[in-house]
């Protein structure tokens, strides 16, 4: 009788396995069982009689090539003709001190918009507020409202502090990492541009735009496409 030694003979579907319950103590031996001195593991089986081969780890697929400046600025050529809303953050410096601010919130589905611009020179400043609302807009000085002939409506407003992509013109990247950064002239020949983009949206984010008379222009684009809350006319008294 062997002692401190227990086998355990169990049959799995056909399959002799051994499992050692103990390993045997110092000094103390046995003798493998005829049949069952090798261990085989049963396969899975499927219907048929087919053996069933477990799931491989596939291989990754490739990674796309990375994308021109060419397809950037027509992937943000795409995303400006999607705009519906949001904020533009303008700030125009004319050198000698003289700058200009524009905050303007709109909503092009409805035709509305509400700016504000503050004017700076060496001799002080001065606000100027503006609400439009399809065919009428309204002026505010120092909280007095007057209504002010419109033609250009919320669209006609806010054209000329967008990128203008679709007039690039030899367009290179100049960064590309976290946000992708391209550099351009415009076909019109009025200005050169670089416009920060959110690498994963396409979103412009920033624009720096320098006039041939060296006015510069930088313009922050927030809350693109994202509800916004405009009024329909100036505040009642």
């Amino acid at each position: 009788m062997l002692l401190g030694v227990l086998f355990a003979i169990s049959s799995l579907d056909g399959y002799m396995v051994t499992r050692s319950i103990r390993p045997p103590g110092p000094g103390v031996s046995f003798t493998p069982v005829a049949g069952v001195d090798q261990v085989r593991v049963a396969q899975p089986q499927a219907a048929g009689g087919v053996v069933a081969v477990p799931n491989q780890p596939g291989v990754p697929p490739r990674a796309p090539p990375p994308m021109t400046a060419a397809e950037w600025v027509q992937r943000v050529s795409e995303v400006e003709a999607g705009l519906e809303t949001g904020e533009i953050v303008a700030q125009i410096d004319y050198g000698n001190g003289n700058r200009a601010e524009t905050i303007m919130t709109f909503d092009l589905k409805q035709d509305r918009l509400v700016s504000t611009t503050t004017y700076t020179n060496p001799s002080g400043s001065e606000t100027r507020e503006l609400i439009t609302n399809g065919a009428r807009s309204w002026e505010g000085r120092d909280g007095v409202w007057s209504p002010v002939s419109e033609e250009e409506g919320a669209w006609g407003r806010i054209q000329a502090f967008l990128p203008a992509a679709a007039l690039a013109a030899d367009p290179v990247i100049v960064d590309g990492e976290p946000a992708v950064t391209l550099r351009w002239r415009s076909r019109a020949g009025d200005a050169e541009a670089t416009l920060r983009v959110d690498s994963a949206t396409g979103i412009p984010q920033e624009l720096r735009r320098i006039m041939p008379d060296g006015v510069t222009w930088t313009i922050a684009y927030r809350a693109w496409n994202v509800p916004v809350r405009i009024p329909i006319g100036p505040p009642t008294t």
